[in-house]
């Protein structure tokens, strides 16, 4: 209806966004529809906090507490941190576009999730600890030079002990080129459904499927 009355849109409204994620806004009709395959996004944030978490999840933080962390270096090309605008983040909203929110997660929560994102997570005082303690540093890796995904994410944990713990990454876990693991889609799944559907949700098939959705969305 919008459109018969007259509405209209800007051509080149995603034009940027195309190149954010490593793609161009002249259309290619020459290859497949998605080039590298689809991804999972495994946690309920911004895409660009997909790398970071991936890489300080790899990282032995074990049993240390908030207050056992000194120091967190992230060094990361520009064109990630381009959504990453809440430094400080105060909502679970403002959390899923924080570099430094995605990294004291990873480290608190192990695999965050939809619980990790509210504003009562965001408020814990060992969340405010590691966020006053965490620098990012950003490299001139342009979106021009693969967009999101180009470049790696290094993240460094120093301890009141002087004692460094890295890891980096090029690519998320989820990515098609670093697949999920069937524990982390099942991590997933139960963030969004809870632990007692979990079962029922990775066990559906494309005929189960059906009927599940028809009892959970009945027709108006």
């Amino acid at each position: 209806r919008l459109a018969a009355a007259g509405a209209s849109a800007e051509p080149a409204a995603l034009d940027d966004w195309f190149a954010l994620v490593g793609g161009a806004s002249a259309p290619r009709l020459d290859g497949p529809a998605v080039p590298d395959g689809l991804a999972v996004k495994l946690h309920p944030c911004c895409y660009a906090m997909q790398r970071p978490i991936s890489a300080a999840r790899r990282l032995p933080y074990g049993e240390r507490q908030a207050e056992d962390v000194a120091r967190i270096t992230v060094t990361t090309p520009a064109a990630g941190m381009q959504p990453l605008i809440h430094h400080r983040p105060r909502t679970g909203l403002e959390a899923k576009f924080s570099m430094e929110y995605a990294v004291a997660t990873a480290l608190l929560d192990g695999f965050p999730g939809m619980a990790d994102f509210t504003d009562a997570a965001v408020r814990r005082p060992e969340v405010g600890r590691l966020l006053e303690r965490t620098e990012v540093r950003v490299t001139e890796f342009g979106v021009r030079d693969g967009g999101l995904m180009g470049g790696e994410t290094r993240i460094a944990v120093e301890d009141r002990d002087g004692e460094v713990a890295e890891a980096a990454l090029e690519l998320p876990q989820g990515h098609p080129r670093r697949p999920a693991t069937d524990a982390e889609l099942a991590a997933k799944v139960a963030a969004c459904v809870g632990a007692e559907r979990a079962a029922e949700i990775t066990g559906l098939t494309w005929e189960s499927a059906a009927p599940l959705l028809r009892a959970a969305l009945p027709a108006a």
